[in-house]
């Protein structure tokens, strides 16, 4: 009875850590921007704005975002520079040139601000998407990722260098930003205005036109006018594997608990703790899924662009409740 108690005891802790680290970690997942925000400038250091007109224009400390299939980002430091007498746009690391963009071969900037909830307090920020055209490849883009305080800078600086091509929208709302969120390889869903919607794998993505083929092996082309909404699906698949990969590993964790409060494991027991360990994994895989569509249409990163009328969606907030006599997890929705 008593080893019956220590074990209970045992298990229960293990499974509240559990749950704490699955709703913390999807929390912060589903409420975590493109890619998080650099550190602030020191209160009351303000970046010097330019003059009107000015020659060059130049801010420093901007982050170069480089988005890759399934969501990884690559980020490198530099420093954006508006040289509208020398007609370039260039970004430089540690005093040289790793990109040099004719101002003539910019054919639209878009700047947004994304607002979002984290489980420690708020996070605001800007970016810049920069489409152009590059040699031999068609069109291209640069994706920059700026410091509040630099905001107006950039804007000033590129709509007096570009006039009319820069352009603004709330997050998510133009066809423009997508940069900053999909890339080539991504799999989406896109609705169109009249009322289809077609799943399948990004091919090909421009200002104008996004390109995919479809699960049966269809390409398609959506012009961005006729796009009403883009969203990513459910992927299943990843979360039954994350499922089951947890679920498996805390199975053997226990099976092993279990054999030492009897003596210890010996070679005989591998296949039963193997067996017990792919137990745990599928119902670990089962409650992953089963949870992962259930939370999908709540999670706010699940839309990549807006459809008609369609307005902020709900965004979690989840928090250790550690209070005198109260202990445990505060979870609310915000929208």
């Amino acid at each position: 009875m008593h080893l019956e108690a220590c074990m209970c005891e045992r298990l229960r802790r293990v499974a509240y850590v559990v749950v704490v680290v699955v709703v913390v970690a999807w929390s912060h997942a589903a409420g975590a921007q493109v890619v998080s925000p650099g550190p602030e400038r020191a209160s009351g250091v303000q970046s010097a704005q330019p003059e009107p007109g000015a020659a060059e224009v130049r801010i420093s400390d901007v982050r170069q975002i480089s988005r890759r299939k399934g969501g990884r980002t690559r980020t490198q430091t530099v420093d954006l520079v508006i040289d509208r007498a020398g007609g370039t746009l260039r970004l430089e690391r540690r005093g040289a040139a790793t990109a040099v963009i004719a101002l003539g071969d910019i054919i639209a900037v878009h700047f947004e601000t994304e607002t979002g909830r984290r489980i420690l307090g708020r996070s605001v920020t800007p970016f810049v998407v920069i489409h152009h055209t590059q040699r031999g490849d068609g069109t291209g883009t640069t994706s920059l990722r700026l410091r509040q305080d630099d905001l107006e800078a950039a804007r000033q600086g590129l709509a007096d260098a570009l006039g009319s091509r820069v352009g603004r929208t709330g997050p998510r709302r133009s066809f423009l930003g997508l940069p900053l969120r999909i890339a080539v390889g991504d799999t989406v869903r896109v609705t169109t205005l009249q009322g289809s919607t077609t799943k399948g794998r990004i091919t090909g993505l421009s200002p104008s036109s996004l390109d995919m083929t479809t699960a049966a092996g269809v390409q398609a082309r959506f012009d961005a006018t006729a796009i009403d909404g883009i969203e990513t699906p459910f992927a299943a698949g990843r979360a039954a594997r994350i499922g089951f990969g947890s679920g498996f590993v805390t199975g053997l964790f226990l099976g092993a608990g279990l054999c030492s409060g009897f003596g210890g494991c010996s070679a005989g027991d591998v296949p039963a703790l193997l067996g017990f360990g792919a137990y745990i994994g599928g119902l670990s895989a089962g409650a992953s899924l089963a949870f992962g569509a259930l939370m999908h249409p709540l999670d706010p990163n699940r839309i990549i662009l807006f459809g008609t009328g369609e307005g902020a969606p709900l965004v979690p907030s989840v928090g250790i409740l550690a209070e005198p006599g109260r202990r445990g997890v505060r979870l609310s929705w915000a929208f």
